[in-house]
């Protein structure tokens, strides 16, 4: 890959996404995860699987998210050959 790889032409990508806000019970949940798993480290991780969890929806991952499955959480991972969805 050359330099024109990261030469490319966004205008007009947020044009396709959707901007939602994080409800209520997302944070609700996000402080729940918070106190159960307190690595700092990994506190972005929570606020993402809160906002799953909220919405209802899978989290596509290949990070490992397994312990926050008992919270709710419903993981997907589209990588994975055989269809696994535990990452």
């Amino acid at each position: 890959m050359g330099a024109e790889a990261n030469n490319f032409d966004a205008s007009g990508f947020a044009d396709y996404l959707s901007i939602l806000s994080f409800p209520q019970e997302a944070a609700e949940i996000y402080t729940r995860l918070s106190c159960k798993y307190p690595q700092r480290a990994r506190a972005f991780d929570r606020l993402i699987a809160a906002d799953a969890i909220a919405l209802g929806v899978p989290l596509l991952t290949t990070r490992d998210f397994a312990k926050m499955q008992a919270d709710g959480l419903h993981l997907e991972n589209w990588a994975q050959p055989d269809g696994d969805e535990t990452p």
